[in-house]
C-alpha cells in the first residue's frame, strides 16, 4: 500500500485519465443503451486498426506489465516515501509572481510554436473528465515526448526545477531532498531515495469555455511536488474563469487569486485541487511534476517508474480513438 492507504496503482494513475486497463469497459448497462454501446465498440475497434497494427500493439503492452524486476522493491520504498494525503491538505500553495518575465514569455511562446509542430502525445477530454476525440474544452500536450522539452527549452527545465527544490526547502516539506527549513517536520523521510526527484511530466495544457477540472477530489497521484505557470492573461484580457482553487481541511474552497501572466503556482502533488469552468476565451497552463523516478520521455503522463516506458505518439493517438466517447449514430 502507498501513501494514506493507497495501492501503488490508484496513487499514480489517479489523475491519468488515460489508464489503460479502463479503455474497453465499453460493455451496454442496459437493453437500451445496447445498440448504441455496440456501435461504439465497432468504432473503436476500427479506428484503432485505421492506426495501425504497431501502435495497437505497442498501447495494449501496456497492460501486461512485465514480471517484477530487482527495481521493484527499491520503487516499493519510493511509494512509501509519497506524502500522506491528509497532510498534504495541510500545506499551502505558494505563488511566486513574474517567475517568467515579459521576456521569458515572448521567448517561450515561440519555442512552443515550434514545439508544437512536432510529433507530442496529446490527450483531450470534457469537464467531467471523459475522453473526448475532438473538439474537448481541455486539450493536454506532453511537451517532454521524445525529449522535446528538455531540447527545445533545457533553461526553462533547469528553472522548473530550481525553483521546485527551493519551495519545497522554504516550505520544510522535504519531498525533494536536501536541507528544509520553515517546518520542525518533514511530509516525507529521504533518505535513501532512489536518486533526485525528476521531471515527470511537463504538459501544456489549452483550455476552452466550458472546460474545468470539476473534481474537488483531484490531486497528481504519485508525484512529489507540481508546477503550474500561467500563459495567458486572467480577469477577461485572455481568459474569465478557470481559477485555481484547493479544499482546505477547515472545508472552505480557497481561490488562488492572483495568479497571473508569467506567475507559478508550486504546491505539494498530493494536495487535492481544482479548476473552475473557463468562462470565456484561453487559459494556457505550462504544469510540470516531479516524482522519485527517472526523467521521462514518453508519450504521457508516465504511470509506472519501476521500468522503461515505450509508450509513443503512436500508441497515444490509438488510444485517444480507443477511448474516446463517441456520439451514438
Amino acid at each position: 500500500m502507498a501513501a494514506g492507504g493507497l495501492s501503488f496503482r490508484h496513487v499514480f494513475c489517479v489523475r491519468a485519465r488515460c489508464v489503460p486497463c479502463r479503455a474497453f469497459s465499453t460493455a451496454p448497462r442496459s437493453a437500451s443503451q445496447g445498440s448504441g454501446a455496440r456501435r461504439r465498440v465497432v468504432a473503436r475497434v476500427a479506428a484503432t486498426a485505421c492506426i495501425g497494427a504497431s501502435a495497437a500493439l505497442a498501447w495494449l503492452a501496456l497492460r501486461d506489465p512485465a514480471e517484477p524486476r530487482e527495481e521493484d522493491a527499491r520503487y516499493a520504498a519510493a511509494i512509501a516515501r509519497l506524502p500522506d494525503l491528509e497532510r498534504a491538505q495541510a500545506t499551502r500553495v505558494v505563488l511566486v509572481k513574474r517567475f517568467l518575465s515579459d521576456a521569458d514569455l515572448a521567448e517561450l511562446d515561440a519555442r512552443l510554436a515550434a514545439l508544437l509542430r512536432e510529433p507530442l502525445g496529446t490527450f483531450s477530454r470534457d469537464a467531467n473528465g471523459v475522453p473526448q476525440l475532438c473538439g474537448a474544452p481541455w486539450e493536454t500536450t506532453y511537451l517532454h515526448t521524445n525529449g522535446a522539452f528538455a531540447r527545445a527549452c533545457p533553461d526553462l527545465r533547469h528553472r522548473l526545477l530550481a525553483l521546485a527544490e527551493r519551495v519545497d526547502a522554504a516550505e520544510g516539506w522535504g519531498l525533494l531532498g536536501g536541507d528544509s527549513v520553515g517546518s520542525a517536520e518533514k511530509l516525507a523521510p529521504r533518505a535513501g531515495a532512489c536518486g533526485g526527484a525528476q521531471l515527470r511530466t511537463v504538459e501544456l495544457h489549452r483550455v476552452l469555455p466550458g472546460g474545468a477540472l470539476a473534481d474537488r477530489r483531484h490531486f497528481d497521484g504519485g508525484s512529489l511536488v507540481t508546477v503550474d505557470v500561467l500563459l495567458s492573461r486572467p480577469a477577461g484580457a485572455d481568459f474569465a474563469g478557470g481559477e485555481f482553487c484547493t479544499p482546505e481541511l477547515d472545508g472552505t474552497m480557497a481561490v488562488h487569486a492572483g495568479f497571473e501572466r508569467g506567475d507559478a503556482l508550486v504546491f505539494v502533488s498530493h494536495k487535492r485541487h481544482c479548476v473552475a469552468p473557463v468562462r470565456a476565451g484561453v487559459r494556457r497552463v505550462l504544469v510540470a511534476e516531479l516524482w522519485d523516478g527517472p526523467e521521462r520521455t514518453c508519450a504521457h503522463r508516465c504511470m509506472d517508474p519501476r521500468r522503461e516506458c515505450a509508450y509513443t505518439v503512436a500508441a497515444a493517438q490509438a488510444e485517444r480513438f480507443v477511448r474516446a466517447d463517441l456520439p451514438e449514430t
